[in-house]
């Protein structure tokens, strides 16, 4: 069985496509956040919670852009992330394993995601003036309600 689904597996591949196409020489977590609020129709669950909370896909663009500047355009491979958010992707293949059959879900990686202190985006939706629990609280009542719906 493959570790994330097809949504998942996506939103990553996603990120290392948003990193190229800004000049990054590395895919973070704040190119992890830029994929989820772009997700495709298959789960737009994670997007809808950030952007309740007035977090877009273009001020989060801007906020990185201005952070961390753009260069030319750059091709990266699956090796080009970093630690960080490599953490980030194995947190939520632990969360995976409570809440699912084992596969990580994009719900997964958005609580993951904004769960990690640490991590760029993280430190980006605080400067947004967002509390991180209640994303992470929000997430947690979707994951919550999707498992009851998934075994009940």
């Amino acid at each position: 069985m493959n570790k994330f689904s097809y949504s998942a597996e996506g939103t990553l591949e996603f990120a290392r496509l948003i990193a190229g196409e800004l000049g990054h020489t590395y895919v973070g977590s704040e190119h992890l956040l830029l994929a989820l609020l772009s997700e495709s129709d298959t789960d737009e669950s994670v997007k809808r919670i950030f952007e309740s909370f007035n977090i877009t896909y273009a001020d989060v663009l801007r906020r990185i852009i201005t952070f961390f500047g753009k260069g030319e355009k750059t091709t990266l491979s699956a090796k080009d992330i970093t630690t960080g958010l490599l953490k980030i992707i194995e947190k939520a293949f632990e969360i995976s394993k409570k809440h699912s059959k084992g596969q990580v879900e994009v719900l997964h990686l958005g609580y993951a995601l904004v769960s990690e202190s640490e991590c760029v985006a993280s430190q980006l939706i605080e400067k947004m003036g967002v509390s991180r629990s209640k994303i992470c609280n929000l997430i947690f009542t979707t994951l919550e309600n999707d498992k009851k719906m998934t075994f009940d």
